[in-house]
């Protein structure tokens, strides 16, 4: 796999589902090239048991919203259900314009230029992530320091209690970024 130095999300693994061979060799070719991993599935129903067989995280499901036997709006409520930290983006053809999405759901119609697609699932990987998120990366980074495994229940106690208070529109500084924990 080539890893790309310009994208910072390039060791990022994406399900991608959509029934039409050439769309999915095209777009396949352009995330592979960006240096993702891609899991490919033909329909709904292939993705979620891809999903389900894969043990590591799957950062982004891309599927086409109209596709034979279960539609992409379905696999995107599934999988978030199974995957709550998996980031949806969905394509179409349709006129989707008034497409309602869940939270945090995002949408691209087509026909889209290769650029418009690989720059818009950069950014949305690269989104700051949640206080949730945030606060569990902390918990599991003091879990590791052996001088601070001994906190971690007090850390817990305190993350739940922010979790609670803070808004979700705070912005975060990622743990890449953080300075490390003595």
């Amino acid at each position: 796999m080539d890893m790309d130095p310009e994208n910072p999300n390039s060791n990022k693994t994406i399900l991608f589902a959509d029934d039409d061979g050439q769309v999915q060799k095209f777009v396949a070719a352009l995330l592979m090239k960006g240096g993702y991993h891609v899991i490919l599935a033909s329909n709904g129903m292939d993705a979620l048991q891809k999903a389900r067989a894969y043990e590591g995280v799957i950062h982004l499901l891309l599927s086409d919203v109209e596709m034979p036997g279960m539609t992409g709006i379905e696999l995107a409520i599934q999988l978030g259900q199974e995957r709550p930290d998996t980031k949806i983006l969905l394509i179409s053809g349709l006129d989707s314009g008034i497409l309602v999405l869940n939270n945090g759901w995002q949408f691209l119609p087509k026909p889209f230029m290769a650029d418009m697609l690989r720059d818009r699932i950069r950014d949305f990987l690269a989104e700051q992530p949640s206080i949730k998120e945030h606060l569990a990366a902390v918990l599991a980074e003091v879990k590791k320091q052996p001088s601070l495994a001994a906190h971690a229940d007090e850390v817990a106690h305190l993350a739940e209690a922010l979790i609670e208070v803070v808004p979700e529109t705070v912005p975060v500084v990622p743990t890449s970024s953080a300075p490390p924990l003595k």
